[in-house]
């Protein structure tokens, strides 16, 4: 995810973390030899320095399923000058391939002109992608068209006369927010308009769409507009096809969880001691992290929690580092994080020198008890993350590292496993195919300070984007309020199936 990351202003928040040795984290098996696909067989050329630590992606991969990879990467080529190019447009060539395991055979291949470096791919799931040229994205569906030879075939999805700011998916990939602004004034040689997630974007345009999962493969995605919002700024939602997190302050150190449903009563999760305002993420449809401070802005740590009211487990870290992101695999109750982390004596700041990244570390969790599978660095270092990703099934990792494809084997899932899943998706919120309603419910003076939204349309018509709604300019609230009551405070929980050396201590 590009929690997708994601995701994720967003993505430029910087945590420094300060590790305590817990015994639930310590165990993670030595990973075992990788499968290595080297990129050169797939026409790779070796970026320039630093050329990875930019904003942007300059090599992704990513599983289409569990026997097919999408690799991309930046190539330099002579391109053809366009009459009207825009006076901020940073052209590249883009080299997609579409890779067969454990072969490492290349099946298709296809090039893009991109006009920018910001995110130019997600992956929706199922094997099916969004891609982005400057404010336009359309999508394809890889393997359903290789057989035509049209693998990379597009098919629209959206035309916007605003600037695209943020993408975010939801765990499932069943729900899309599209955040835009308007389109700032450039000049010849500003490049600032075009990096996705600006923290200073103004008033921002929010646009919600389902995916809706066909009976049988088809050769497109199938799209549902779910309502249109707007707010002061971009927003950094921890959103489900149900429902949102909302974050309330009870005190300057005690904040509150809740899951706001789009239709009917919100439900109150954990609490959580926290010296700055947490940041939480969804990794799956009932099931979220966040990361929170523990008595400064450089002792943070990293929570899980579920919807039944439990923080199920907490860790903390030692170095410092910046823009984490996450890839998920909900339905093996599994995630990685990927960290950059910092040189020492770099400072918290967000921006960074190539130089400053000393490497960046990926490590693999078991979502419902915090155990850690997998950990390991790799080398050039991506400051947008892109360039991992775990199987769908949860029982791989792929790592560009050291100019390779690195195919990592995962620990299978055990008893204990499967009951934690299944446990998990009884929790998970009924989706009711409702329209997004980003109404918040904190008591107040905060209170009636909404996002206005608009019913899905039935059949909508091809995704275009026009001017924000005049009645909706109102900021969302995400919860600034002091709750009236009290929460229990939260608890780590086992399951009865647990096993001693697998409960969290």
């Amino acid at each position: 995810m590009s929690v997708p990351s994601i995701l994720p202003a967003f993505r430029h928040i910087l945590l420094a973390l300060m590790f305590v040795p817990v015994s639930t984290f310590s165990h993670a098996k030595a990973p075992e030899p990788p499968q290595r696909l080297a990129l050169q067989a797939m026409g790779f050329q070796p970026p320039g320095a630093g050329a990875m630590a930019t904003s942007g992606n300059s090599i992704t991969v990513h599983f289409i399923d569990d026997q097919h990879l999408l690799v991309t990467f930046a190539v330099r080529r002579l391109m053809k000058r366009l009459p009207d190019d825009p006076p901020d447009d940073q052209d590249r060539t883009i080299e997609a391939v579409v890779v067969h395991l454990p072969s490492g055979k290349v099946l298709a291949r296809t090039s893009w002109r991109l006009h920018d470096n910001a995110q130019y791919l997600w992956n929706l799931g199922h094997g099916r992608f969004l891609l982005r040229m400057r404010d336009t994205l359309t999508t394809f569906v890889p393997l359903e068209n290789l057989e035509h030879e049209e693998a990379f075939v597009e098919q629209p999805f959206l035309a916007s006369s605003r600037r695209l700011a943020a993408i975010i998916l939801s765990p499932d990939r069943d729900l899309i927010t599209v955040e835009t602004i308007e389109k700032p004034a450039v000049t010849a040689g500003d490049s600032s308009a075009t990096v996705l997630n600006s923290p200073d974007s103004g008033r921002a345009q929010l646009n919600f769409y389902r995916i809706v999962e066909p009976v049988q493969p088809v050769d497109r995605v199938i799209v549902q507009s779910a309502g249109v919002a707007t707010a002061a700024g971009l927003v950094n939602l921890s959103i489900t096809s149900a429902g949102y997190i909302e974050v309330l302050k009870e005190s300057a150190t005690r904040w509150l969880f809740d899951f706001d449903p789009y239709v009917g009563k919100y439900v109150e999760l954990s609490p959580v001691d926290s010296s700055c305002r947490p940041r939480p993420v969804f990794v799956s449809a009932s099931e979220f992290v966040a990361f929170g401070c523990r008595g400064g802005d450089d002792k943070l740590m990293l929570g899980g929690f579920n919807m039944r009211g439990e923080q199920m487990w907490q860790q903390n870290f030692t170095e410092t580092h910046a823009f984490p992101n996450f890839a998920l695999a909900p339905k093996a109750g599994r995630f990685a994080l990927s960290r950059n982390l910092v040189a020492s004596g770099s400072g918290i700041t967000a921006d960074f020198a190539p130089s400053a990244f000393t490497t960046q570390e990926i490590r693999v969790y078991q979502t419902y008890n915090g155990k850690q599978l997998l950990q390991l660095q790799t080398t050039p270092v991506q400051r947008a993350g892109q360039n991992y990703d775990l199987s769908p099934d949860g029982l791989r990792l792929a790592v560009i590292r050291d100019r390779a494809v690195e195919i990592y084997h995962l620990p299978p899932l055990v008893g204990a496993d499967e009951a934690a899943i299944r446990a998990a998706k009884a929790l998970e919120p009924a989706d009711v195919s409702a329209s997004v309603n980003l109404m918040s419910h904190a008591k107040g003076p905060a209170a009636g300070k909404t996002v206005a939204t608009e019913p899905a349309a039935s059949v909508p018509p091809p995704p275009t984007f026009a001017a924000p709604q005049p009645t909706a300019a109102a900021p969302i609230v995400n919860g600034d309020e002091p709750a009236t009551e009290r929460r229990k405070p939260p608890t780590l929980y086992t399951l009865p199936t647990d096993k001693p050396e697998e409960r969290p201590h």
